[in-house]
C-alpha cells in the first residue's frame, strides 16, 4: 500500500503549507496525546477529530484549505469535535469570542458575550464587568451610560437608540 504524499510538512517554515499542516498536527495533538497540558480541554472532555481528518491530511486541507496568517482553527460549537461543519478559521478577536469560559448575557432577546455588549453599548469591558461584580442588574449596566469615558460617551449616544 502506497502513501499520498502531501509535501506541506516538509515546506518552508511559515509557510501557507507549513502552518496549515502544524495546525493540523497540534488539533490531534490536543485530542490524542494524554501528556498534553491541554489535553484535559479538549480530548480529556471528549472532543474528538472527525474519522476524515483524524488521519488524512489531504481531505482537511479539501474542507478548510490554507491556513492565513494571523487565523488559526475554531470549532463553532465548542461542545462539538474537529470536522468540517463544525470547523473554521478565525482570527484572534473571533477565537477569543468563542472561548467556553465567556461570560454570556441575555438582554432583551439578545445573547452576546460581555465584550460583545460592550461594544454594542459603547462602554468599556472593564466597566460593564464592574458593574456586573457589583450587583448591578444586566438592564443597568447596559443602559446606564458612561460617565467618565469621554471617548465612549459618543459612541454610546449614537447606539443607545438600539434598544428603544
Amino acid at each position: 500500500m502506497s502513501q499520498i504524499v502531501h509535501g506541506c510538512s516538509l515546506k518552508i517554515k511559515n509557510s501557507k503549507e507549513w502552518r496549515t499542516y502544524i495546525t493540523w498536527q497540534s488539533m490531534k495533538w490536543r485530542c490524542y496525546n494524554e501528556k498534553r497540558k491541554d489535553f484535559f480541554r479538549y480530548g480529556g472532555r471528549g472532543i474528538l477529530v472527525c474519522d476524515k481528518w483524524k488521519t488524512d491530511f489531504s481531505a482537511f486541507l479539501v474542507d478548510m484549505g490554507f491556513k492565513k496568517n494571523g487565523e488559526s482553527i475554531g470549532r463553532i460549537d465548542n461542545e462539538k469535535g474537529y470536522c468540517p461543519e463544525n470547523c473554521r478559521w478565525e482570527t484572534s478577536k473571533q477565537q477569543a469570542r468563542n472561548r467556553c469560559s465567556n461570560r454570556f448575557i441575555f438582554f432583551r432577546n439578545k445573547k452576546m458575550t460581555v465584550v460583545e455588549w460592550a461594544e454594542f453599548v459603547g462602554l468599556a469591558k472593564s466597566t460593564l464587568e464592574k458593574r456586573l461584580s457589583n450587583g448591578w442588574s444586566v438592564e443597568k449596566s447596559l443602559t446606564t451610560p458612561p460617565k467618565y469615558q469621554k471617548n465612549m460617551r459618543s459612541k454610546w449616544k449614537s447606539q443607545r437608540e438600539l434598544f428603544a
